[in-house]
């Protein structure tokens, strides 16, 4: 759960009052435009490596799929 509140403080100040961020069995949805998924991916990536965070959009939202082998716990 520490990982989780972690990865949402550090992404809470890209998100704009009227987006939401949750987490999903590991995965981070983010209700937000494309220009703050960016800023999401390059703060994320910068914390856990190029290739540790992998992006996706679905109709609604971005999820941040997180595949580093040794994140932390």
């Amino acid at each position: 759960m520490s990982f989780e509140k972690g990865v949402l403080s550090s992404v809470s100040d890209v998100l704009g009052n009227d987006n939401a961020a949750v987490f999903s069995y590991g995965t981070l949805f983010v209700t937000c435009s494309e220009e703050e998924a960016r800023s999401i991916f390059h703060r994320l990536t910068n914390t856990f490596g190029l290739g540790g965070v992998k992006v996706s959009k679905t109709p609604m939202e971005y999820a941040f799929d997180f595949t580093a082998p040794n994140l932390p716990q």
